[in-house]
């Protein structure tokens, strides 16, 4: 999604775009709170 529209992601990860694939803490925060925001949508 962010890599298609060109953001610089910076070079990590195994295609060096920046995503790694891993779904850390701050990924799954995110996600929560955008789930508990818009759970009734």
């Amino acid at each position: 999604m962010l890599v298609t529209p060109g953001c610089d992601l910076g070079t990590y990860g195994p295609d060096k775009d920046g995503v790694d694939w891993a779904f850390g803490s701050f990924n799954e925060t995110a996600v929560n709170d955008f789930q508990e925001k818009n759970r009734d949508q």
